[in-house]
C-alpha cells in the first residue's frame, strides 16, 4: 500500500487515528551497530558486556553517562534518513 492510500485511508477511520512514525537505521563511521556483530564481540569476550563504554549500544551510552536528552538531541539534529548514510562520528 503506497503512502498515500494509507493516509487515505486513516482519514476515513474517524475513531481511531493510527500514529505513524518513520525512522531509518542509524550508522556513524566507525562504529559496530550490528547486533549480530555487537553479540559475537559480547561472546568472544572482546568486550566486557553490552554495557562496555567502546559500543555504541543504550546501555553504554547511559554508562558513560550521556543524559537521555542529550542523546535525543544528537538524533533529532541527524534527522530521519530515507537511504543508507554514514554519519561522522565527531559530534557524539
Amino acid at each position: 500500500m503506497s503512502r498515500e492510500s494509507y493516509e487515505w485511508l486513516n482519514q476515513l477511520l474517524v475513531e481511531f487515528q493510527p500514529m505513524q512514525r518513520e525512522y531509518g537505521r542509524l550508522k556513524l563511521d566507525g562504529t559496530i551497530m550490528s547486533k549480530r556483530d555487537l553479540k559475537g564481540l559480547v561472546e568472544e569476550k572482546v568486550v566486557r558486556a553490552w554495557d562496555d563504554p567502546r559500543l555504541y549500544t543504550l546501555q553504554a551510552i547511559r554508562r558513560r553517562g550521556i543524559p537521555p536528552a542529550a542523546l535525543l538531541s544528537f538524533i533529532y539534529e541527524l534527522g530521519v534518513d530515507h537511504g543508507p548514510e554514514l554519519h561522522q562520528n565527531q559530534a557524539f
